[in-house]
């Protein structure tokens, strides 16, 4: 008998595998909603592919295509929308009645779980489908944790008692499912979320894949620490079997009103995880369990595991209370599902980062005429993400920065970019208000009314000043590394770059007969090579590292240095960008302001950003441990996910916050 299914949660493996599984498996019609890390919906296409790469590896080999065919039309791929007609009691939905539903949470940490008002809209409209059998998927909860102690435990724990809570009221059937961390082989190359063991491997390559591009060969030769209590051991499970036995239990009914435990036959000590990722990676990778032993390379990874230790079972908790044999994974089909993940991600990388490399190449320029002069520009990406977005690059830079970021952002995105003009040979170096002047002049020749400016170390000036002039033009600002520097400004902002730079700049205005000289010392000092780490401490190699400029940019940031004229043009710039005060200005900008800032900027302090943001009337500042000037480059997919957050919070479906937290947060 064909029944109706709703499958909503986060895009991760495991609710995938589930929608490609109960299809393959059944006559069933499924409606499937999946949403990203911001909480908006994806559109069909990505859900399509995410069950399209399930169904690959659910089947066995030749016969994933000819099971999608069997699917017909009894896929229904929701509207991004989904969330908020689910809000909306006036707005219309694709089904009138529904015999099951599921909420397949991430469950990796709190983060992952912190996607309630999903759950929450969907238990409220549970009687408009016909009060359909209610299943959720969360982690395990370690026997014998305080509900109210750890963050994830808390927020598993209110989800699953706010399902038993609204299910009894409104008299609706409900499953309680407890997994164990899944994992698959090769993961789909743009994966929006990653759960469990697999958010520790992908972000374990991410850190070596950026590393790599400025010192290849530190982590062979040095040991990355992660923190786990002494004896702390976790179980794996394979996806596949997971969601057999998810719909076997779900099936019967005398599964109804209880917690069901889908955990591994036996758990392994996370000491010996590390030793076999280890092996795959060729990283020497150990567990501590104090903080104090972690440099700042091992401190930026635990950064980026989001939480992942709330997964672990401590030493001495109960083993798993109803073991599953098929779910057992020795350590070579651990090893093997290990290498299989990282050859995924390292393809998807990739793939990345060539398609990356070849984008402002393969774009056809725009030229418009200003005041004699050609002003080139770039346009291109979808509309589908409202407002276009306007990239304000740094003074004297070039484009090659910006590939990366525009590649993960053209997807949802129209993007708009060019090159400053500033510091070519001529009569005058062109100031900021010519900036801003040519910031109007692309608008008005692209007939756009509003859009997000986006902007890099001196740009959010730029965008500030063109705010004044045309507010209703503005949605938004994001201003990435950005520098406020001024005269009368807080000295102790200033960065070694600029301390040494400003008196040069002076020089260079009042004697650019002067330039010879001053470029030789300039190119000699930005140009050396920051010397081999081998004899440093751990504690320094990983401080210094840390702070090292990506190999690939080394050419670029020598634009403003490549001849006499255009070394004096580009101070004469700096001083007429230093002589404004945009602090003054900041309390009329009546926008959404995201300020990104790095740790080891070496060329825009933090500090500017920090103060700005206490400054703008409606501002979110986000730290970044462990990054450079040069964020944008080294970590584009995740400066374009907070990007992509805060765009969502200024249209929030309903039940959703309003906006990020005005509130500095470090990642």
């Amino acid at each position: 008998m064909s029944r109706h299914v709703l499958i909503a949660g986060p895009a991760t493996r495991l609710a995938s595998h589930l929608c490609a599984r109960l299809l393959s498996s059944s006559e069933d019609t499924v409606f499937l909603f999946l949403s990203g890390p911001d909480g908006s919906g994806l559109d069909g296409a990505e859900a399509a592919a995410r069950v399209r790469h399930a169904a690959q590896a659910l089947a066995p080999e030749g016969e994933g295509e000819d099971r999608q065919a069997r699917w017909g039309s009894r896929l229904h791929l929701l509207p991004v929308d989904f969330a908020e007609a689910l809000a909306s009691r006036e707005a219309s939905l694709p089904f009138a009645r529904l015999d099951e539903a599921w909420y397949v949470s991430a469950g990796c940490s709190a983060r992952g779980m912190a996607g309630g008002a999903l759950l929450r809209q969907l238990l409220d409209a549970l009687p408009r489908f016909g009060r359909p059998e209610f299943n959720h998927v969360g982690p395990v909860l370690v026997a014998g944790s305080d509900p109210d102690g750890g963050t994830l435990a808390a927020l598993a724990g209110a989800a699953e008692r706010d399902v038993e809570t609204r299910c009894a009221a409104l008299g609706v059937g409900y499953r309680l499912f407890q997994l164990d961390p899944v994992i698959g082989g090769a993961p789909l190359a743009e994966a929006p979320v990653r759960e469990g063991f697999e958010l520790f491997l992908a972000a374990l390559h991410d850190l070596q894949a950026e590393l790599d591009e400025r010192l290849p060969e530190y982590l062979g030769s040095r040991a990355l620490r992660c923190l786990a209590p002494t004896g702390a051991s976790l179980g794996l499970i394979p996806v596949g079997p997971a969601v057999d036995h998810l719909l076997r239990e779900s099936r019967s009914r005398d599964t109804l009103f209880r917690r069901l435990l889908i955990t591994a036959p036996e758990r392994t000590p996370f000491a010996d995880l590390c030793a076999r990722v280890g092996s795959v990676h060729g990283v020497r990778l150990l567990t501590v369990e104090q903080v104090d032993a972690l440099n700042a390379v091992d401190r930026t990874f635990h950064e980026r595991l989001a939480g992942f230790q709330d997964l672990l079972t401590p030493p001495g908790a109960p083993g798993a209370r109803e073991p599953l044999s098929d779910l057992r994974l020795d350590a070579e089909a651990e090893v093997a599902l290990f290498r299989n993940f990282r050859q995924g991600l390292e393809a998807a990388r990739v793939t990345r980062r060539t398609r990356a490399a070849a984008l402002l190449g393969s774009l056809e320029p725009r030229t418009l005429d200003r005041d004699g002069a050609s002003l080139s520009y770039y346009a291109a990406g979808s509309a589908r993400g409202g407002p276009p977005l306007v990239v304000l690059n740094a003074l004297g830079q070039g484009l090659q920065y910006w590939g990366r970021l525009l590649d993960a952002l053209l997807p949802r995105h129209r993007v708009i970019v060019w090159e400053p003009r500033s510091t070519g040979p001529g009569p005058r170096p062109l100031l900021l208000r010519d900036q801003v002047d040519d910031l109007e002049a692309v608008l008005r020749h692209e007939g756009i009314e509003t859009c997000h400016l986006v902007c890099w170390c001196t740009g959010p000036k730029v965008a500030v000043e063109f705010y004044l002039r045309r507010p209703s033009a503005v949605a938004s600002m994001v201003f990435l590394n950005a520098t406020f520097k001024c005269v009368g400004g807080p000295k102790d902002f200033d960065t070694s770059y600029e301390r040494n730079f400003e008196p040069l700049c002076g020089i260079l205005d009042r004697r650019p007969a002067m330039a010879a000289s001053v470029l030789k010392s300039l190119r000699l000092s930005l140009s050396k090579e920051d010397g081999d780490l081998g004899d440093e401490s751990d504690v320094e190699a990983a401080d210094r590292l840390l702070a090292r400029m990506n190999r690939d940019l080394r050419p670029h940031v020598l634009a403003p240095f490549r001849d006499e004229a255009v070394v004096v043009n580009y101070a004469r710039q700096l001083l007429d960008f230093w002589a404004l005060d945009s602090r003054k200005a900041a309390p009329q900008v009546q926008v959404p302001v995201l300020l990104l800032s790095a740790e080891h900027d070496g060329v825009a302090s933090p500090e500017h950003s920090r103060q700005m943001a206490g400054l703008l009337p409606d501002a979110r500042h986000v730290h970044v441990e462990g990054a450079t000037h040069y964020c944008l480059y080294d970590r584009p997919e995740f400066v374009a996910g907070h990007l992509e957050a805060f765009f969502q919070s200024l249209h929030p479906a309903p039940g959703l916050p309003p906006k990020i937290p005005s509130s500095e947060r470090n990642s």
